[in-house]
């Protein structure tokens, strides 16, 4: 095989063009200036303890920067592009950057207070004050904020109303601003009652809750129902007869409707003593305190279908929240003993789950939802009965609590909870009824993965899905995947200081905190395999009765973690034999060197069928037990392109992909010890040369055993692009392949196709 012109590059250029290739590819895009006039910053406020990067645009071929003073603003790093500084104590300083024999200078206030904040109409937030030392005193220039509290650590402002104010402190001779910019609060929904009953002679108001606009009040039938006095909130009605009559709201465009139900005084009366119902008791315990997700309510109440708590005031309430609930957890699990699986009775009471997890217990409201002649429950109503519960928090402000300090700057914080969550987080596991054999996919399977940076996925789902699952599995509170454990850190940035960014990160799980000009990246995924548990394992552990055993009475993440443990070793230990089939020796010895299979496809739907290629690569030993197939990315192989998914791509002709690597079949060749082998050799193209060269030769790798130059290659480990376009590369793009394994779940692995 000849070369292309330009000669070979070297074993050093190659592996530093590799590097400049990962580099590249790790780092994103880098950003492009167009040459023109150098620019750098006039002015900058950074607040004490963070960092931040003055950039400089423009050509020089070397910039040197200076501080004017290191002891309150220090520089971490010098670069062409930019400079990072460092705030270390209130005050200003100049940062010099010199180029081509000019001085270009910013000016960097170091202030203890943030630049600037933003809160809505009735919110309130914390100023911190950072590094300032001395006395430090608090005032505000217009009205559209306040403050309500401030000491020597900072202070509370709270939104009056829309606009902007300027907060200043003080301190010794020097004082620092924060720009405050208060927007109105969210609109609440207009909202009225669709039923009411008056007693005829009577009246009652009927509220249009939340509105501010103009209100054409009206009736249906006014023999029945009768207006009396109105504004844009409120109606006042009188019953006139029994019957019934259609109040109207009309704001705008939309209409908001009443029906009421006019009776009889003496209807109403025996109405009323009929309906008299007993007076129970309730009591209701987080059942894994502080967190505010599961509760244990003691009752004697047979049936609380139609009941909710509502906290009316909670501090973890943003502007425009709904009010959350505590409702009935109608989810029967598995490893739970019930007294009534029909009403979903535990011992002495039930299990109940906060709607929308921002309740922070204390007071809570009774509630009675009407049931209709559907079934279905209607508007929640107010009993006017309430009752306590312990002090209990979302899990954002559990880590936060727990593993953070006030001292702590933004970034530190998010360090520290990302470590906390190394530790806590676990994998979710699924839970198998293994009483329901799966009609799609009765065998164990591998699948092609959304994500490219994994490769295929095992998933061992001969049974159903079980409907009910696990409590364990639900109360633990760091259960994350790899989408949840970045979102879990998203939410607790947010909680630290609403006014960061968040956005996806360069995989799918990390997410990126930008903050006061800074970006970083979080993430990852729980600990453990996502292995399925067989159902016959589970055991009623939580039984409410105060045993030793009960994990409801007394529990804690401990416990919780070890019951999960224990779950866990007993669904790897089935693990084991699926692994065997699909990933194992057996998968192996039925591969061989390479081949086509056909496998699932991860997402709504695992039983959709796609193919990959899989190879043991370039062995002189076939029978090498240790040499397991993995699956190939971004290739040519038998005339067909598989993506950087693991997937065939059907369709997909050379001109789209014309750089990707090409996989030459089964090629018998001396490789790089003197050894005849036999195996699939991957070629990659090479920039420099136009052509492809093998793998097999110049490996990609310091790590591994050897790395060969380019000129040292022989003949047949370079495909020049003549030879390329000979081979046909996209010749099979149309079709599927026609032999090989399957693997995707429908018949027992391994079976030809």
């Amino acid at each position: 095989m000849k070369t292309a012109q330009g000669g070979r590059m070297t074993g050093i250029r190659f592996f530093l063009f590799f590097m400049m290739v990962l580099f590249l590819q790790i780092a994103g895009p880098m950003e492009a200036h167009a040459a023109g006039k150098a620019v750098f910053p006039k002015k900058a406020t950074v607040v004490v303890g963070e960092s931040a990067t003055l950039k400089f645009t423009g050509k020089a071929k070397k910039i040197t920067y200076s501080t004017g003073n290191s002891k309150v603003v220090k520089i971490l790093k010098k670069k062409k592009t930019g400079v990072v500084i460092q705030a270390k104590s209130a005050g200003t300083v100049k940062i010099t950057a010199k180029a081509g024999g000019k001085k270009y200078v910013c000016v960097v206030t170091s202030s203890p207070i943030a630049p600037e904040l933003s809160l809505k109409v009735g919110e309130t937030k914390k100023l911190r004050l950072f590094g300032a030392g001395g006395t430090a005193k608090w005032s505000i220039r217009k009205s559209a904020a306040k403050i309500q509290t401030k000491n020597g650590s900072g202070a509370t402002i709270k939104g009056v109303s829309a606009g902007v104010s300027v907060v200043t402190v003080t301190v010794g001779k020097k004082s620092y601003s924060c720009r405050v910019t208060v927007e109105k609060s969210a609109s609440r929904k207009v909202t009225m009652k669709a039923r009411l009953t008056i007693e005829a002679g009577k009246t009652a108001v009927l509220k249009l809750e939340n509105n501010k606009d103009k209100v054409i009040w009206s009736s249906s039938n006014r023999s029945v129902v009768r207006i009396q006095s109105q504004n844009n909130r409120r109606a006042k009605l009188k019953g006139v007869a029994a019957g019934t009559a259609k109040i109207t709201a009309k704001v705008g465009k939309k209409k908001y409707v009443c029906r009421v139900t006019v009776e009889d005084e003496k209807e109403q009366e025996q109405e009323q003593e009929s309906e008299t119902e007993p007076t129970y008791s309730y009591e209701i315990s987080p059942l894994l305190a502080p967190f505010n997700i599961f509760y244990y309510v003691r009752t004697d109440d047979p049936d609380v279908s139609d009941l909710a708590f509502e906290d009316e005031s909670s501090v973890f309430y943003a502007s425009g929240d709904e009010k959350d609930r505590l409702v009935l957890c109608e989810n029967l699990f598995l490893d739970v003993k019930y007294e009534n699986r029909d009403t979903a009775r535990v011992k002495d009471g039930y299990i109940f789950k906060s709607e929308n997890y921002k309740t922070d217990g204390g007071t809570f409201r009774l509630q009675k939802a009407e049931k209709t002649s559907y079934g279905w429950l209607g508007e929640y109503e107010d009993t006017g009965r309430t009752f306590n519960c312990a002090q209990v928090e979302p899990t954002e402000r559990y880590l936060i609590d727990t593993y953070t300090t006030p001292s702590m700057g933004f970034f530190e914080k998010l360090d520290a909870v990302q470590k906390a969550l190394n530790d806590l987080a676990v994998y979710p596991r699924s839970t198998l009824d293994a009483t329901q054999k799966r009609p799609s996919t009765p065998f164990p399977l591998l699948a092609v993965s959304p994500y490219p940076e994994l490769s295929l996925n095992d998933w061992y789902l001969p049974y159903e899905y079980s409907e009910s699952g696990l409590l364990v599995n639900n109360l633990y509170p760091f259960v994350l995947d790899s989408l949840g454990f970045p979102g879990e850190i998203a939410a607790v940035a947010k909680m630290l200081d609403s006014s960061c960014t968040v956005s996806s990160g360069v995989f799918h799980y990390l997410v990126d905190i930008t903050w006061n000009g800074e970006k970083r990246s979080y993430g990852g995924a729980g600990a453990g395999s996502n292995h399925p548990l067989d159902s016959s394992y589970v055991k009623e552990t939580f039984l409410f009765d105060g045993s030793a055993d009960d994990l409801s009475t007394n529990t804690s993440m401990d416990r919780l973690a070890q019951q999960r443990k224990e779950y866990g070793d007993l669904a790897e230990k089935d693990a084991e034999y699926y692994e065997d089939l699909i990933t194992g020796a057996t998968y192996a010895k039925t591969i061989g060197m390479g081949s086509w299979i056909r496998v699932g496809t991860e997402g709504f739907n695992l039983s959709a069928q796609s193919y990959a290629y899989v190879t043991r690569g370039c062995r002189y030993d076939a029978d090498d037990e240790d040499a397991r197939p993995y699956s190939v990315e971004d290739i040519w192989v038998d005339g067909r392109y598989i993506n950087k998914n693991n997937r065939f791509e059907l369709g997909t002709k050379f001109a789209e992909h014309s750089t990707s690597d090409i996989m030459i079949r089964n090629m018998s060749y001396t490789d790089k010890w003197g050894k005849q082998a036999c195996g699939d050799v991957i070629f990659s193209y090479d920039e420099e040369t136009d052509t492809w060269f093998s793998r097999a030769w110049a490996s990609f790798s310091s790590f591994t055993s050897a790395v060969y130059s380019y000129e040292e290659l022989p003949d047949d480990m370079i495909l020049t692009q003549e030879e390329v376009r000979a081979m046909n590369v996209d010749g099979n793009a149309d079709l599927l392949p026609t032999s090989g394994y399957i693997y995707d779940g429908s018949v027992y692995p391994g079976t030809p196709f």
